[in-house]
């Protein structure tokens, strides 16, 4: 048996880990980043190291530190968790070359397994089923078009080299799959470092189950049956049980027989899982098998009486399964839920901060598997899970009860959860009586399909004021024309108070494309919180702003200019080596006036870098909004530049850009293109309208769950004409 393991991974797996370690007396080593420095992992075991800086690929992913850690913390042994290095071949080989034992199956192994395609091939030779597709990687669209013609569509494209959502795209006709082809591809290279792709057959109503795999040294393969993940969103898994609701005992049998199989024809080590999908008439087929321990793995520890993660540990020390196939003994049924830090009344947005008080839910059947406690801050640099809630009982109906319990006790203060989404998810009709397939969320969440009744959407806020918000930017979008290709491409919103008809006659705005007029002053709409933080920074003295696109861009720019002052926030966090954020009141008079400031704020620099070109570059904001218009009243055409965010309008910057095109009207303007004319529609009329329209904003929202200092400063953006001057910068 081991003498140290090094757990290298994070949050709830690298507690279950060090659990599993300390009931074999095996002592821990944690690593960590800078952000979880005080994190649940890093108290509990033996001994810890900080391997860098927040983004994973410094600190989870740098192969070379972890090692190193190993080295100098003397472990004999090194866990992976899952994701991150879990799946990563070259890991596993680094680890074995150094002497560490990696466990996990072999570096072979993760690489037949990886590449999706050659797995395909692999569990079709075995014997396995496997959706109608491409027999391997498929270079060009004409090739996927003419496999698709021949297997029907739907069809759908996915990565070669990965999984999770990623290089995924589904084609219900031809030119669905040409416009999706590439995408896919450029998805999975910037995914997994690799491009490939391959085409398969699409199953309109798919289930999602897969089979836990296990294997040792001395020739044992078994499996431990099944869990049905049909419940997931942008194929992330959400709700996962064991067993499935779908499977016959004589179903289980045979597929458990034919997972078996299929691992066993590459001698497959320690744990697995084979997933499949399940037709509606019970027809299945393989879909991939992941080289790793699952998220969802205590559904089968609860229904099995077996430590998945001590048998990992002791099948990688060379000791044989704790069972046979015939002892294997399926006891009642189990649920899991993912709670995450998200806010599923807001499309799920992340919602990372502080949990200010943590209760963990108890009783009979209830586990709660979670490293947050209550003061813990959530980090944006991770996966947002902060726990997962697992019910075991007798039959599925007591599990399901003692679930719905546990999600009306257990209590997360200071930020958003799935909480409320699991709840309406397990009170669905569909899912009590086990009638799901992996399109449940999206019907579930979608009245408009054909799914739950429109007050159960409106519990997810599909029916809120924010659904309505983002139905509108998207006839925003329509009435531009198209969808942006970047995050600050076509957000143009033209006025002018005279049009010309130009040769030919007619309507400017009836021709495309409109021709930007570089004498035309720009007016720059930020709201939150640049454009109104740069106009408090301008009457308290600041002489000059110079946009940053990027943080190392504003050290750059301020080596440049001594004496200036670094400004910007990333995060809701004031840039390491930055002299102020980008709140309004910490611009005062004593810490600006005469001074440069150099502004890497993410979507305000990309607004004034857009009207770079315009002769005059004004702040607007709801805060000095008649002061703006005052001061490009005399011109003979107007630009209006709002930045988006993630290829979205911002709500609130729409909104500004709209009453300013309604001042402009009234001035004798006419709009110049269709956006200015649709933005009118979204524009607030008075106080009590700007201040709903900005603080019930996306943007607005996310600030004010920050904390009370976001939230002040939400209320000062919100307040109309509180500036009575306007700045050129």
């Amino acid at each position: 048996m081991f003498r140290k393991v090094l757990v290298a991974n994070r949050g709830e797996i690298a507690l279950r880990v060090i659990r599993a370690c300390r009931e074999l007396k095996i002592s821990t080593v944690a690593v960590f980043s800078e952000p979880d420095r005080d994190s649940l992992h890093v108290r509990l075991a033996d001994e810890s190291v900080c391997i860098g800086p927040p983004a994973p690929a410094q600190s989870y992913n740098h192969i070379p530190r972890l090692v190193s850690a190993a080295e100098v913390t003397g472990a004999d042994a090194i866990h992976p968790g899952y994701g991150f290095l879990s799946e990563n071949a070259h890991f596993a080989e680094v680890c074995e070359s150094c002497g560490f034992t990696f466990i996990g199956p072999t570096a072979e192994m993760i690489r037949a397994m990886g590449d999706k395609a050659t797995a395909r091939r692999t569990m079709a030779a075995a014997g396995l089923p496997v959706v109608p597709g491409s027999e391997g990687v498929i270079t060009d669209v004409e090739e996927a078009l003419a496999l698709a013609r021949s297997i029907g569509f739907p069809v759908i494209i996915k990565a070669a080299a990965g999984g999770g959502g990623r290089g995924m795209r589904v084609a219900r006709d031809e030119k669905q799959l040409r416009l999706g082809f590439g995408i896919a591809q450029a998805e999975a290279g910037a995914a997994f470092s690799n491009n490939a792709v391959y085409l398969e057959k699409y199953l309109t109503r798919p289930r999602h189950i897969e089979f836990q795999l296990f294997g040792d040294r001395h020739g044992h393969l078994i499996h431990l049956g099944e869990r049905e993940c049909s419940v997931q969103r942008n194929h992330q898994k959400l709700i996962e049980e064991a067993p499935s609701p779908f499977l016959t005992d004589e179903m289980r049998r045979r597929v458990g027989e034919l997972a078996v199989r299929g691992a066993g024809s590459i001698g497959y080590l320690n744990a697995g899982t084979m997933e499949f999908l399940f037709d509606q008439d019970g027809s299945f087929y393989f879909m991939e098998m992941n080289t790793r321990i699952q998220v969802e793995h205590p559904v089968t520890e609860e229904i099995t009486g077996l430590d998945l993660v001590k048998e990992q540990i002791r099948v990688a020390a060379g000791e044989e399964l704790s069972l046979k196939q015939d002892e294997v003994e399926w006891r009642g049924h189990a649920i899991e839920c993912r709670v995450n830090a998200e806010d599923p009344a807001n499309g799920f947005r992340p919602s990372p901060g502080t949990i200010s008080y943590f209760y963990r839910p108890g009783g009979p059947g209830l586990r709660v598997d979670s490293h947050v406690y209550g003061g813990y801050s959530v980090p944006p640099h991770y996966d947002s899970m902060i726990g997962k809630l697992i019910a075991h009982g007798k039959d599925r109906a007591e599990a399901l009860r003692r679930m719905e319990i546990a999600l009306e006790e257990i209590i997360v203060d200071g930020i958003k959860t799935t909480v409320p989404f699991h709840l309406m998810a397990l009170r669905d009709p569909g899912f009590q009586k086990g009638d799901i397939d992996t399109h449940f969320v999206e019907k579930l969440l979608n009245p408009e399909t054909g799914g739950a009744p429109g007050r159960v959407a409106a519990r997810a806020g599909r029916c809120g004021p924010r659904w309505q918000a983002r139905r509108r930017t998207q006839a925003l979008h329509a009435t531009v024309g198209r969808r942006p290709r970047g995050p600050v491409e076509s957000y143009l919103v033209l006025l002018a108070p005279r049009i010309d008809p130009g040769p030919g006659g007619g309507r400017r705005e009836d021709r495309a494309p409109v021709q930007l007029d570089p004498d035309a002053p720009a007016l720059v709409v930020d709201v939150l919180r640049a454009t109104t933080t740069l106009t408090v920074a301008m009457r308290n003295g600041a002489q000059r702003v110079l946009e940053a696109a990027t943080p190392e861009e504003g050290f750059a720019l301020q080596a440049r200019h001594p004496g200036s002052l670094l400004c910007g926030e990333r995060e809701g966090l004031r840039i390491p080596g930055y002299d102020l954020g980008n709140s309004p009141f910490e611009y005062a008079p004593e810490r600006v006036a005469g001074k440069t400031l150099v502004f890497a704020s993410t979507n305000g620099s990309q607004a004034l870098r857009l009207a770079a070109g315009q002769r005059e570059r004004v702040l607007a904001s709801f805060a000095n909004l008649s002061a703006a218009i005052e001061r490009v009243r005399a011109a003979r055409r107007v630009m209006v530049v709002c930045a988006g965010q993630l290829g979205r309008f911002a709500l609130e910057d729409a909104g500004c850009a709209g009453a300013i095109g309604r001042r402009l009207r009234a001035l004798g303007a006419e709009p110049l293109n269709p956006a200015a004319r649709l933005v009118e529609r979204l524009a607030p009329e008075g106080e009590g309208e700007v201040r709903a329209l900005v603080q019930g904003s996306s943007h607005g929202r996310y600030l004010r769950r920050l904390g009370a200092r976001f939230a002040r400063d939400v209320e000062f953006c919100a307040r109309l004409d509180a500036i009575d001057r306007a700045y050129a910068v």
